[in-house]
C-alpha cells in the first residue's frame, strides 16, 4: 500500500481533528498532533529584576528574545503509544508579524513542573507563578537560591541542543529530535523551553513574538513521530565509582562510565541515581534509598564515556551508599551499580591568625632635619601631612608612631617573608622642621644572620612620584631612585611639586634568595643628607617556605599590540620582576595583526604553510626560553603564557571562506539595522558555514606551530589559544560575525566551540602547554555550548552572583577560571589593600588567574589619575621605557600571597578550599560589587578590608608553612 503523504499545511489544518495518523510500519509507523496544555515567556532580562519575576500565563503572545526571554511549553503527549520510539517532533509556530524571523533556535527540557499563571504583561503583572526566579518563600527551579538556569541548556541534566527553524507558509517549523519528548515522557514534566540563539535581530524586529496557546489556531502546534521498534533490549549497567577531589564538608565525587541503551549500543535515555546514609547500599534496599533529585542527575552520554556528579550537603565524615541504574526510552532498565563513599570532613581549618605586634614610639631621627618611619607596602602616605590612606581617604592612624612593620619603639623596620619572594614597605622620608632638605641620599647595606648574609645588591629603592587627584596628593610611578641625580632627592621636591610636601617615601623593595637560610637578618639603609648622616635598621625574618620561580598563580597585564619591539622587551622585563605576566594580543577586529612578528602564510587550504618564522623567534624567542630574564631575580624562567594569533581570519579569510562571503559583502551594502538582520536571518550553523578550506588550513597551520614550538622546545609557557572579535567593532572591515568576546547568545558560543576545536586538536598529546581561553562575562548562559572546546574561562563581575553553577563545573568538568575586572576605579587615590584582596577573595573562590585592569597601557599618565595606566614609559627625566606604579607592586604582593596560600594547600593536612575557609574565617572578605552590566568588569569594595589585617594572614601562613610535615 502506497504511503499516504500529505502537504504539511494541510497537515496542521487536519490536526484539530485527529488526534493521530497510524501508518504501514517503518521508520515513521504513526503520527500524531500533541495539544500544548500550557505555555509561558521566561522573562531572564537582568536589567530590570521586576521583569524576572513576571508572569505572561495568560498571553495571548510570547516572546522570545535571545538571552531576555524564553518560551516554555508542557504538552499532553498521551496520543503518543507508551510503547513507541519516538523519532523527531517538529514544533509549528506563527509569528505575530512578517516583520519578524526566526532562524538558530536553541531548545531545553526542562526537569522541574512550573505553574502556568494567569498574567497577561503588560496588562496584567502576576508575580506568584512560572518566572526566572520565584519570588522569596516561593517555588524553585532547582533549590535555594536557584533560577530557570539551573535547570536547562545542559545544566540540571537536560535533552538540549540547537536547530535552524524552517519557514513554511506562514509558520516556522522547528524539527527536534526524539530524544527530547521521549526524555520529556520519561523525566522531564516541565516540558521545552525555547531560546533564539541568533540574538542579533536588531531594533524592533529583536523583540520577536510569536502566538500562544491561548491565540486558537494561530498557536503553536507539535507534531510527534514514532516507529513501531519494540524495544526489550536493557541498558547495560553504567559503572559507578568515587573520585579525588578537593571538595567542601559534606560532598562526594560520583564517576560515572556511561553503559548503552542496548547492551553496549547506543545511548541510553537516562539515570536513576540513589543513596543511602549508613553503609552500602543493595539491590534490596534501593526502593527505600533517596533519591537524587533530578535537576542534579546528569544525562547520559555515549557509551564509554565518563560523567561526574559532585553530590553536596551530606553529614561530613558519615558513610553513604549510592546506586545508579540506566533506562530507555521504552522504560527498560539496567542491572544496578553501587559503591560505598565516606562524605568529606568534617574539618575545621584555622590560620590563628592574630594582630601582629606593634611597638609604639616615634619616627627615627637623622640629625635635626630628618626623620624616618616606615608603612606596609599597600599602604601609600599623603606627602603633604603623613597621613596614610584606607578606606576611601587619608586617615591620622599614628602610623609614625609605630604599626606592623615600624617598631617606633626602636626606632627600626620589622618585615618577614618566604624565600624568593620580594619583600617591600613604605619608608617616609620626612623633613622634621619647616625648612626643607635636600641632596638625601639613601644607600643599602648587607643583611647579615647567623647562617649567612643576604648581600645589598638585593635592595632596590624606588622614588614615589606624586600626582593630585581631587584635592589630594597621591603616590603613583615608582622609578629607580638611583636612576635620576645619582639617587640624591630633596624635600619637598623640585621635579615633583608638591605644595607643602615634608614626606617623600621611597619604596623599599628586598628580593630574598630562594637559598638564602631561614632566620633573622639585620641590615641597615645608610641615611646622609648634607653633614646629617645616620642609619635605619631594618630587621629581615626569612621563613622556610621557598616561592616558587615559575608561577602558579597568574596576575595578567593585558594588552592590544605592541609595536615596538625595546618597549615590548622592557614590559617583560618588568613584568617578570613583578612575578607578573605581560600578555599581548596579536590581532584586531578588523582582521589586521597588531604584532609585527606573526608569521605571514603562504598558500591555501590544506596547502597552507608558515612563510617566515624568523620573525617570530627574533622577538619571542628569548622570552619563551627565558634568555630574556637571565639577569632578574627568578632567572631565565619563560613568560608565564602568551595569546597564539589564531583566530576567524588567521591563517585564512573568514570574509571569503564564510558562506562564500556573502554575510560580509552584505554589510557595507546595508543599514545598521538591516545588516544584523540579513545576518541572524541566513546564518548557519557555524561549522557548516566556515569552508573545507578554512579548516584545512586551521589545521595545518596549528599543527607547524605546534610543531615548530616542540623544536625550539618551547615546553615551559602556556599558549593560550583565544578569541577575542566582536560583531559590533572593526566597522566594514570587521571579521566577526558573533562576539568572541564577552558572547551573549548561542551562536556566539557555538562560533566560540567551533573556533577552538579548530586550533585544538594539533595541541592535543603535544609536549606544548596549552590552553584555550573565553571571556565569557555570562558563564550562567553557557550551559554545556563549551563543554570539551573552552578550558580556561575568564569571567567578570558575574562570577560572584553564580558561584554555583562554576563550582560545579570546578569540579564536575575540571574548567579553569579566571577573573576579570573588579579594578575599573582603583586608580592612584584608593586604598591598595582593596586591590590586593580583590586578588586574595578571587583565589579563595577557585581561581587560577586574573586581571583586574582590562589594559594596563593607557597612556603615559605620570600626573594624571589613569585607572589603566598600570605601566607608565619614560618621563620626567627618567629613561626606563617601562616603569611601575604602586599599583602594579600592589598586584606582585598578591600574586605573592596566592603563592602562599598555594603552599599552604599543598602542605599535608590542608586543602585549597581548607585554606580559602581558614582565609575567610581570619578575614572579612565581604564585598559589594558594581557594574552596569554584564560586559562591564564593574568594581569590587571590600568592607571591612585593610593592610594590617592582610598582613596577619601573611604572617599566619609563614608560621604554618614553618612547621614540619
Amino acid at each position: 500500500m502506497p504511503r499516504l503523504i500529505l502537504p504539511r499545511a494541510r497537515l496542521l489544518t487536519l490536526a484539530a481533528l485527529c488526534a493521530a495518523w497510524l501508518l504501514p510500519s517503518g521508520a515513521r509507523a504513526g503520527e500524531a498532533v500533541c495539544k500544548v496544555v500550557a505555555d509561558n515567556s521566561i522573562a531572564s532580562f537582568d536589567g530590570n529584576p521586576d521583569e524576572r519575576t513576571e508572569n505572561v500565563g495568560n498571553a495571548k503572545e510570547l516572546k522570545i528574545k535571545g538571552i531576555e526571554n524564553q518560551p516554555i511549553l508542557t504538552f499532553d503527549l498521551s496520543p503518543v503509544p507508551k510503547d513507541a520510539s519516538i523519532t523527531t517532533a517538529v514544533l509549528s509556530v506563527k509569528l505575530t508579524g512578517p516583520e519578524y524571523a526566526i532562524n538558530q533556535i536553541g531548545y531545553s527540557t526542562v526537569p522541574t513542573e512550573w505553574d502556568e499563571g494567569t498574567g497577561a504583561a503588560p496588562d496584567v503583572k502576576e508575580h506568584a507563578f512560572c518566572c526566572h526566579r520565584w519570588p522569596a518563600g516561593g517555588k524553585t527551579w532547582a533549590g535555594p537560591g536557584s533560577d530557570i538556569l539551573n535547570v536547562i541548556h545542559g545544566v540540571g541534566g537536560n535533552v538540549n541542543g540547537w536547530v535552524l527553524a524552517k519557514k513554511v507558509g506562514e509558520r516556522y517549523e522547528i524539527e527536534l529530535p526524539g530524544r527530547v519528548f521521549e526524555a520529556i515522557r520519561a523525566d522531564q514534566p516541565g516540558g521545552l523551553l525555547l531560546m533564539d540563539e541568533s540574538g542579533r535581530w536588531a531594533g524592533k524586529r529583536s523583540n520577536i513574538y510569536f502566538y500562544s496557546r491561548e491565540a486558537g489556531t494561530d498557536g503553536p502546534v507539535l507534531t510527534v513521530t514514532w516507529s513501531d521498534k519494540k524495544d526489550a533490549a536493557k541498558p547495560s549497567t553504567p559503572g559507578l565509582a568515587t573520585a579525588e577531589a578537593d571538595l567542601d564538608d559534606g560532598g562526594v565525587l560520583l564517576e560515572m562510565a556511561c553503559g548503552g541503551d542496548d547492551d553496549a549500543k547506543g545511548m541510553a535515555l537516562g539515570f536513576d541515581i540513589r543513596m543511602h546514609k549508613g553503609g552500602a547500599l543493595d539491590a534490596a534496599g534501593w526502593e527505600k534509598a533517596q533519591a537524587l533529585p533530578r535537576y542534579r542527575i546528569p544525562r547520559p552520554k555515549a557509551s564509554g564515556e565518563k560523567l561526574r556528579l559532585w553530590v553536596q550537603d551530606l553529614e561530613p565524615g558519615a558513610e553513604y551508599g549510592f546506586g545508579i541504574v540506566a533506562y530507555d526510552e521504552a522504560g527498560n532498565r539496567s542491572a544496578p551499580a553501587f559503591v560505598k563513599a565516606k562524605a568529606s570532613g568534617p574539618t575545621a581549618p584555622d590560620l590563628k591568625a592574630a594582630p601582629l605586634p606593634i611597638a609604639t614610639g616615634g619616627p627615627r631621627k637623622i640629625g635635626g632635619a630628618l626623620q624616618l618611619w616606615a608603612a606596609d607596602e599597600l599602604t601609600k602616605i599623603d606627602p603633604v601631612s603623613g597621613k596614610t590612606l584606607g578606606g576611601e581617604g587619608y586617615a591620622d592612624t599614628k602610623a609614625a608612631e609605630g604599626s606592623a612593620v615600624w617598631n617606633g619603639k626602636d626606632g627600626t623596620v620589622v618585615v618577614e617573608g618566604a624565600r624568593n619572594e620580594a619583600v617591600s614597605f613604605r619608608l617616609a622620608v620626612q623633613t622634621a622642621g619647616d625648612a626643607g632638605v635636600n641632596g638625601i641620599t639613601l644607600t643599602p647595606g648587607d643583611f647579615k644572620s647567623d647562617g649567612g648574609a643576604i648581600e645589598a645588591r638585593h635592595v632596590r629603592l624606588l622614588r614615589e612620584w606624586y600626582l593630585k587627584s581631587e584635592q589630594n596628593w597621591y603616590g603613583e610611578a615608582l622609578p629607580v631612585l638611583n636612576e635620576k641625580d645619582g639617587g640624591k632627592f630633596d624635600v619637598p621636591a623640585k621635579d615633583n611639586v608638591v605644595p607643602g610636601q615634608t614626606v617623600q617615601t621611597i619604596f623599599v623593595e628586598i628580593q630574598i634568595p630562594k637559598d638564602a637560610k631561614p632566620g633573622l637578618y639585620q641590615g641597615a639603609l645608610a641615611v646622609a643628607a648634607g653633614d646629617a648622616k645616620g642609619e635605619l635598621p631594618v630587621a629581615l625574618n626569612v621563613h622556610e617556605a621557598v616561592l616558587p620561580d615559575e608561577l602558579t598563580y597568574v596576575i595578567e597585564l593585558n594588552a592590544y599590540g605592541q609595536g615596538n619591539k625595546d618597549d615590548f622587551y622592557a614590559i617583560h622585563r618588568l613584568a617578570h620582576r613583578f612575578r607578573l605576566g605581560y600578555n599581548t594580543l596579536g590581532y584586531g577586529h578588523s582582521g589586521g595583526t597588531s604584532l609585527p612578528f606573526i608569521p605571514k602564510i603562504n598558500g591555501e587550504g590544506a596547502e597552507s604553510t608558515i612563510a617566515d618564522w624568523s620573525a617570530w623567534d627574533d622577538w619571542m624567542g628569548p622570552l619563551l626560553d627565558g634568555s630574556a630574564f637571565k639577569d632578574l631575580p627568578r632567572g631565565a624562567v619563560p613568560i608565564p603564557h602568551f595569546y597564539l594569533p589564531f583566530f576567524e581570519n588567521y591563517p585564512a579569510s573568514v570574509h571569503t571562506e564564510y558562506l562564500g562571503g556573502k554575510i560580509h559583502a552584505a554589510r557595507p551594502k546595508m543599514s545598521k539595522e538591516d545588516w544584523p538582520f540579513f545576518m541572524c536571518q541566513n546564518d548557519v550553523f557555524v561549522a557548516d558555514g566556515f569552508s573545507d578550506k578554512w579548516k584545512a588550513a586551521a589545521r595545518k597551520i596549528a599543527s607547524e606551530y605546534v610543531r615548530h614550538f616542540e623544536e625550539k622546545a618551547w615546553t615551559r609557557t602556556q599558549f593560550q589559544i583565544f578569541a577575542n572579535n566582536k560583531v559590533f567593532k572593526g566597522g566594514d572591515k570587521a571579521t566577526a560575525l558573533w562576539c568572541l568576546d564577552e558572547p551573549s547568545f548561542g551562536r556566539d558560543f557555538h562560533a566560540i566551540a567551533f573556533l577552538y576545536r579548530s586550533f585544538q586538536e594539533p595541541f592535543k598529546g603535544s609536549k606544548l602547554r596549552w590552553t584555550t581561553r573565553g571571556d565569557i562575562s555570562r558563564p550562567e548562559w553557557q550551559g554545556d555550548r563549551l563543554d570539551g572546546a573552552c578550558e580556561t574561562v575568564v569571567v567578570s563581575g558575574a562570577f560572584y552572583g553564580n558561584q554555583d553553577i562554576i563550582q560545579r563545573r570546578r569540579v564536575e568538568q575540571g574548567d579553569k577560571y579566571w577573573l576579570y575586572g573588579g579594578g575599573g576605579s582603583l586608580g592612584a587615590d584608593k586604598d591598595l589593600a582593596q586591590l590586593d584582596a580583590y586578588y586574595v577573595k578571587s583565589w579563595s573562590l577557585g581561581t587560577d588567574g586574573g586581571l583586574a585592569y582590562w589594559t594596563s597601557f593607557h597612556g603615559n599618565q605620570w600626573d594624571e589619575n589613569d585607572p589603566l595606566a598600570i605601566v607608565v614609559g619614560p618621563k620626567n627625566g627618567y629613561s626606563t621605557r617601562a616603569t611601575a606604579t604602586g599599583r602594579l607592586a600592589a598586584q606582585r604582593r598578591a600574586q605573592q600571597d596566592a603563592e602562599l596560600l598555594n603552599l599552604l594547600s599543598a602542605k599535608k593536612g590542608w586543602s585549597r578550599r581548607q585554606v580559602a575557609r581558614a582565609v575567610a574565617k581570619a578575614i572579612n572578605l565581604e564585598a559589594d560589587s558594581t557594574s552596569k552590566g554584564a560586559d562591564d568588569p564593574g568594581d569590587i569594595r571590600f568592607r571591612a578590608i585593610d593592610a594590617a589585617k592582610l598582613a596577619q594572614v601573611r604572617a599566619a601562613v609563614y608560621r604554618l608553612l614553618d612547621q614540619k610535615d
